[in-house]
């Protein structure tokens, strides 16, 4: 064998080399480039998620606002002005949340998932007391949640877009929001 033809084996052998460490390194950089789009995509409906519960709080607290509350506040208010109050914060609640798109759709919240109630506003780790007295209601919290439970408000699993080639094909999310009257 001449010198010549040694150097070019060689040169071939380098090539091909390269050529497979390429095609190892491409792999693996479209492999984090999906999951970067996927973990883009959680990041998206959980941000959007949050906005819709941060407005159907903040909506649902503005039921403690209205002339019925205040009547409860004040004593002259029944049973029935309580039940009204807590449906509007309900209703509210809702409403401002199906204005707020996640992923492109409407974001709905189960009825389960809206709880009306007290807490103290000058604690950071206290939970929503849900059968204070009438005249202590001062606070909403709101669960959305985007998951494949089938419910009502589920609004279903958020979709990976990637991820289906290792047999995942959705993910879920939710998040949660309180809103307080605090007068």
């Amino acid at each position: 064998m001449t010198r010549q033809s040694l150097s070019r084996s060689a040169l071939h052998c380098k090539r091909a080399v390269v050529a497979v460490q390429v095609g190892v390194c491409l792999v693996v950089l479209l492999s984090m480039a999906a999951l970067t789009v996927d973990v883009g995509q959680l990041y998206a409906a959980r941000t959007e998620l949050q906005r819709a519960g941060d407005a159907a709080a903040l909506a649902g607290a503005s039921a403690y606002t209205t002339d019925e509350m205040m009547r409860i506040r004040m004593g002259t208010g029944g049973s029935a002005a309580l039940a009204y109050v807590k449906a509007l914060a309900t209703n509210r609640s809702h409403e401002f949340s199906n204005l707020n798109a996640t992923l492109g759709s409407p974001t709905l919240v189960e009825a389960g998932d809206i709880a009306t109630g007290w807490i103290n506003v000058h604690s950071a780790t206290e939970a929503l007391h849900e059968a204070p007295a009438a005249k202590d209601y001062n606070a909403v919290h709101v669960m959305v949640r985007r998951a494949s439970s089938g419910g009502t408000g589920s609004n279903g699993p958020v979709p990976l877009f990637f991820a289906p080639i290792f047999g995942k094909l959705y993910a879920e999310s939710s998040a949660s929001a309180v809103a307080v009257f605090d007068d």
